[in-house]
């Protein structure tokens, strides 16, 4: 149906940017640049992703990553290693 409303994607495409200028295949390491310090990388428990959150918190916007280094039983850490990326980044409806 055309005329619903999209309310979650996950954008693969090296092309697009958030209008700060965050972009797929960015190192993490420059994203700070832009959204601040990581606070935290968090790897879900089914399906091993992980996903980023930094010191400036967009409502609607996640990133995904991969890299991050982990004190296990722990699930959550800001270390990453250091060529780490944005792998994705999902939009909901906020």
């Amino acid at each position: 149906n055309w005329r619903r409303h999209i309310e979650f994607i996950e954008v693969w495409d090296k092309s697009f940017k958030t209008k700060e200028g965050v972009h797929l295949d960015m190192y993490l390491r420059d994203a700070e640049k832009i959204l601040g310090k990581v606070r935290e990388i968090l790897i879900t428990q089914i399906e091993s992703r992980e996903f980023v959150t930094f010191g400036k918190v967009r409502k609607g916007i996640e990133y995904r990553t991969y890299g991050g280094i982990y004190t296990r039983p722990k699930v959550t850490t800001t270390k990453y290693e250091p060529g780490s990326r944005i792998h994705s980044i999902q939009v909901t409806k906020n």
